[in-house]
C-alpha cells in the first residue's frame, strides 16, 4: 500500500462528496455546493490523502506520508480522507465565515460578503472527513499533522 498527500483540486469533487458523506451524517456533511465552493476558491489549503495498491482495511500507514505537489500521472488511487478548509480574518471563526455566498458561481476568488476572505489570517477549518471504512486507523490525525507542518511552512 502506497499513501501520498496532495492539495485538491475542483477535479476531486465527486471523491470529495463521498468522503464527507460518508463521514458524516446527512445533516452534518457539507453539500455538493458549499464542497465546489471551497475547492474554487481555496485549493490551496484542501488537502486529501490518498491510498493506492492493497488499501483493504486494517492498514499500516507508513511512518512518512509523502506531500505531492499535484497527482500523479495515471493516478489510480483512492481519496480516504480530506481536509476542506477557507480563510477568515477574525480570529475567531463565526458563521459568516462558513457561509455559502449566493453569488459565488460568478467569480469563486472574488471577496464575498460571507466565505472565504482571500486576505485572511486564520483558518476556518470546514471539515476534516475521513471515509468510514477507513476511520480508527490513524489517517485524519497523519492528515492533520501533515496539514499543520504545511500550513506552518506556508506562514513563515
Amino acid at each position: 500500500m502506497e499513501a501520498f498527500i496532495r492539495p485538491l483540486t475542483i477535479h476531486d469533487l465527486d471523491r470529495c462528496v463521498v468522503v464527507e458523506s460518508s463521514a458524516f451524517p446527512p445533516n452534518e456533511a457539507a453539500s455538493r455546493e458549499k464542497i465546489e465552493y471551497r475547492l474554487s476558491a481555496t485549493p490551496e489549503i484542501c488537502y486529501g490523502l490518498f491510498l493506492r495498491g492493497d488499501v483493504n482495511p486494517p492498514i499500516q500507514l507508513p511512518a512518512h506520508i509523502p506531500v505531492l505537489i499535484q497527482a500523479p500521472e495515471g493516478d489510480d488511487s483512492i481519496l480516504v480522507a480530506h481536509t476542506i478548509a477557507t480563510k477568515a480574518r477574525s480570529p475567531v471563526v463565526k458563521d459568516p465565515d462558513m457561509a455559502l455566498p449566493s453569488n459565488w458561481k460568478s467569480n469563486p476568488k472574488a471577496e464575498h460578503e460571507v466565505g472565504h476572505k482571500p486576505d485572511g489570517r486564520t483558518i476556518a477549518l470546514h471539515s476534516l472527513a475521513v471515509s468510514e471504512t477507513y476511520q480508527r486507523c490513524g489517517l485524519g490525525k497523519a492528515l492533520m499533522k501533515t496539514y499543520r507542518a504545511n500550513e506552518d511552512d506556508e506562514s513563515r
